[in-house]
């Protein structure tokens, strides 16, 4: 499990033996890099990205959703979130 930005309710429920903390400015996680220019990480090295609350802070997204699917194993998966706002018109 490669998580972005941990959120600390969630980070005890996982199985810490595979489980990697990654964020750009934080000091209190396992790696600093940058989600849309992670080249430090191997391809297809995950089978599990979280990322919560984080896309929509990363200057260009689509080179992060890139670099998510070649950290991912083949059949991983990703759970991703972002703000979701209501009160907009479209």
């Amino acid at each position: 499990v490669l998580h972005f930005a941990p959120e600390p309710f969630l980070t005890p429920h996982l199985n810490k033996s595979n489980y990697v903390t990654a964020d750009y400015k934080r000091v209190d996680v396992d790696i600093n890099v940058d989600i849309s220019n992670a080249k430090l990480i191997q391809d297809e090295e995950y089978d599990l990205i979280i990322a919560s609350d984080v896309l929509q802070e990363v200057y260009d997204d689509k080179k992060a959703i890139f670099e998510l699917y070649r950290m991912l194993k083949v059949g991983g998966r990703a759970i991703l979130t972002v703000p979701h706002n209501l009160q907009v018109n479209l």
